[in-house]
């Protein structure tokens, strides 16, 4: 790809990508309580607490994508994160019917994120 486009079309997705990680971390905030009881169900131990750092985590990342700061531990953090929740959330191996194709798409969106984190450095 050449012209302007090779030089803003990466900026502009990691923009959205942080973006997108900061709208997930204030919509966790905002639903805590169901979001833990959710991680709870999972058997997460000290659900509140994981839920928590996982919003400070996801929140500070996403700020750091925006304005480009120490990328290669951002990256490196949400990427740790988002197989975390993968793993926990998306387990469609262990789910049957209707639950079994919602976690697999769970799954999969988290392994395109993943993706996405990649592609920023």
């Amino acid at each position: 790809m050449g012209g302007e486009g090779s030089v803003y079309l990466p900026v502009i997705g990691q923009i959205l990508l942080g973006a997108f990680f900061i709208f997930l971390a204030i919509s966790h905030a905002m639903n805590w309580r169901t979001r833990s009881d959710h991680l709870r169900e999972r058997n997460v131990i000290l659900p509140t607490l994981v839920l928590w750092l996982s919003i400070l985590l996801y929140f500070l990342g996403g700020l750091f994508l925006v304005f480009h700061l120490a990328m290669c531990t951002v990256v490196a953090v949400l990427s740790i994160m988002v197989i975390i929740r993968a793993v926990i959330m998306g387990n469609f191996w262990s789910s049957k019917g209707d639950d079994q194709h919602i976690a697999s798409l769970q799954f999969m969106t988290n392994m395109a994120l993943l993706g996405a984190l990649l592609l920023t450095l």
